[in-house]
């Protein structure tokens, strides 16, 4: 199942990124190449806060999108696969929870949203 929405303003943002970045999970800022692992003495780091504000203020429209993976993919396998989607939009955080096979994608709306729908719905396919 894949959920999609607009944010529409920060608190909005903060809210749903706090109820995602749990204990277990793995985020990738913006253009990083590599995830860090959220630990509970971890939090998103504030560069994460920063450019989703710098973004949210703008004439932009974010949106998120969030799906549940059947497979056991690594961090770097998803990396890879957020990799294929930044050809389609600018995706300015990605949370992924191994254990819960949860995937969160935070991202700069704009004509091929849904052409990144049509990727995740080619992944989840595929594990069929």
């Amino acid at each position: 199942m894949i959920e999609s929405n607009i944010i529409y303003n920060f608190e909005d943002f903060r809210t749903l990124v706090s109820s995602k970045a749990k204990e277990g999970s793995y985020y990738l800022l913006y253009d990083d190449l590599y995830f860090e692992k959220i630990d509970k003495n971890t939090m998103i780091t504030r560069e994460a806060y920063t450019v989703a504000g710098r973004y949210t203020k703008s004439f932009n429209i974010i949106k998120y999108i969030s799906f549940k993976v059947k497979d056991d993919y690594t961090t770097k396998e998803i990396a890879e696969f957020i990799e294929l989607l930044r050809k389609h939009t600018t995706i300015l955080l990605t949370i992924f929870n191994p254990k819960k096979k949860d995937c969160f994608l935070l991202f700069i709306s704009n004509k091929e949203d849904s052409q990144l729908e049509r990727e995740i719905k080619n992944l989840l396919e595929m594990e069929e």
